[in-house]
């Protein structure tokens, strides 16, 4: 919890509830941590998807990543997100994966959100799902819709995941990727 931490640990509050301190094991460059000041459990509300995506518009270039509690949270028993500005190879290979808009298949479109899907082979080892939702300014209710409809899949079927949100300026237009943990090719369409 935030007040069970050291008062030289200090951070940036965003709001009543979250605060935005130094990851204390940074793995990528500029490697942050937003910290929900309850101690509760790492679980990807409405609310928090909404935040996420005000957040990646307001700190753009930064990516924000969501790891559920069996998807690779260190911390499954505190609500959390990470942000970090650069991709190194453990998530560049999602991010190209999704790059190619001739690998992507559209699944469908709803309230100006557009929701993909991208299997590809990133890793010699498994295969990878990724669902792409892209929508403009002004759709970001919609959108949060439209992840919180997408995780629920993943729940149903048993599946954690990870979620990674951006914000880019130059195309005005939220991006968010939505992948299994472990990564498998669920069919959710």
């Amino acid at each position: 919890c935030l007040n069970a931490r050291a008062a030289s640990d200090k951070g940036i509050r965003l709001d009543e509830e979250w605060e935005a301190k130094a990851n204390i094991y940074p793995i990528f460059d500029r490697h942050g941590t937003i910290i929900h000041r309850d101690h509760t459990p790492q679980v990807l509300t409405r609310r928090l998807i909404e935040q996420a995506i005000g957040w990646s518009r307001r700190a753009t270039p930064y990516r924000f990543i969501y790891n559920g509690p069996r998807a690779g949270a260190t911390l499954p028993e505190h609500q959390h997100l990470q942000f970090f500005r650069d991709v190194d190879d453990r998530l560049s290979a999602v991010e190209e994966l999704v790059a190619d808009p001739t690998a992507r298949q559209q699944l469908y479109e709803l309230n100006g959100v557009t929701v993909s899907s991208v299997i590809g082979f990133p890793r010699a080892d498994r295969s990878i799902v990724v669902y792409l939702l892209e929508g403009p300014l002004g759709t970001e209710r919609a959108l949060a819709g439209q992840i919180e409809v997408m995780i629920k899949r993943l729940e149903n079927h048993g599946q954690d995941y990870n979620v990674r949100w951006l914000f880019d300026p130059v195309k005005e237009i939220y991006e968010v990727f939505i992948w299994p943990r472990p990564y498998e090719a669920v069919g959710l369409e």
